[in-house]
């Protein structure tokens, strides 16, 4: 959603958020994933402070603890 802040969460925990652009476009940046199996969602929340029910968990797999970077584009999740 355009100008929402979108929030990535690893199970609970609270692993980034940052905030889409006018075409809803975004990129999180987290160093709190360890290498392992993890299962991204995300929520946005609009300016009214309304928050989205969480996205389908996307199972990501981390092999290098140097790379953390996860890209969201039309609704898919990549780890580098």
């Amino acid at each position: 959603m355009a100008n929402s802040t979108v929030t990535l969460f690893d199970g609970a925990s609270q692993v980034g958020s940052a905030t889409a652009d006018g075409s809803g476009n975004w990129s999180i940046t987290s160093s709190t994933l360890s290498p392992g199996a993890h299962s991204i969602t995300a929520t946005a929340t609009d300016a009214a402070g309304n928050v989205s029910t969480a996205s389908s968990g996307v199972s990501v797999t981390l092999v290098n603890e140097k790379t953390r970077d996860i890209e969201t584009k039309t609704g898919s999740c990549r780890v580098y």
